[in-house]
């Protein structure tokens, strides 16, 4: 039994992503971690500090703590559910269950999405003209960097940035009055 997980992956393991799309790949894995994440929202800390724009600090502030909920939060559920990856080729439908150990189980959901989908949700509410970039680079991060590359499957990502979506809204939610 093959779901759509299985059809995408054996489609890049037959067909992998041509040397440009694998170099955008990479360059978009490195955006979606949560230390360059972080980084952003440093950067936008000190613009708005020194531009005295009190909204995109507190927007900062938002993105920061979004990121710090986000990393305690897929580590655990990836390793309650430990979900083998797709580079182990050892099929979509296999997990192992609660663990404690590095391995390539890991897989569900993915940590780059929550945590760029998470950001884009909090930049969004904040400067909705900018949503469309916001949530095109989260869903470049998550297609092209890591289901394209086979580092997750469809739906480690679509689940990911889900979570991080929800995320990103209960903190922004909880900024914007204050």
């Amino acid at each position: 039994m093959v779901g759509i997980d299985g059809y995408i992956d054996q489609y890049l393991l037959n067909y992998p992503p041509q040397a440009a799309l694998e170099k955008l790949g990479l360059c978009l894995n490195q955006l979606g971690k949560g230390d360059s994440l972080i980084f952003l929202c440093i950067l936008l800390l000190i613009f708005g500090y020194f531009l005295g724009k009190r909204e995109l600090v507190k927007t900062s502030f938002a993105g920061f703590l979004t990121l710090m909920i986000v990393a305690p939060t897929v580590q655990t559920l990836k390793h309650l559910i430990g979900r083998a990856r797709p580079k182990m080729n050892l099929g979509e439908f296999h997990f192992i269950g609660p663990h404690f150990f590095k391995g390539g189980f890991d897989s569900f959901p993915s940590g780059h999405s929550m945590a760029s989908f998470a950001l884009a949700s909090v930049l969004s509410h904040q400067f909705p003209k900018g949503r469309y970039f916001f949530y095109g680079t989260a869903t470049l991060i998550a297609l092209v960097g890591r289901v394209s590359l086979r580092n997750h499957y469809l739906t480690d990502v679509i689940v990911g940035g889900m979570i991080g979506y929800f995320i990103g809204r209960a903190i922004y939610n909880k900024f914007k009055n204050k």
